[in-house]
């Protein structure tokens, strides 16, 4: 299969935009983390670096145990949170 020049330019084009899109939905997710931090460190719960990874360490040990709840759990609860 043969691409033309100008084929080529829009498939590198709209795998660019692919990537850049993923890239700023983990660019948000990381700010969401960040903001939580600096909220634990303005309300006291966290008070130093050992709090800090104590933190992070729960932050990672709650995502690894929420990967194991199906998607439809979160979309019942989500439209229960509407009501």
């Amino acid at each position: 299969m043969k691409l033309s020049i100008g084929k080529l330019r829009k498939l590198l084009t709209e795998i660019r935009i692919a990537a850049k899109r993923d890239y700023m939905a983990k660019e948000r997710q990381r700010e969401m983390i960040q903001r939580w931090i600096v909220q634990a460190i303005s309300s006291g719960m966290i008070i130093d670096q050992r709090s800090l990874d104590e933190f992070i360490a729960t932050i990672v040990m709650a995502a690894t145990t929420l990967k194991s709840v199906p998607f439809d759990v979160w979309q019942k609860l989500a439209v229960d949170e509407k009501k």
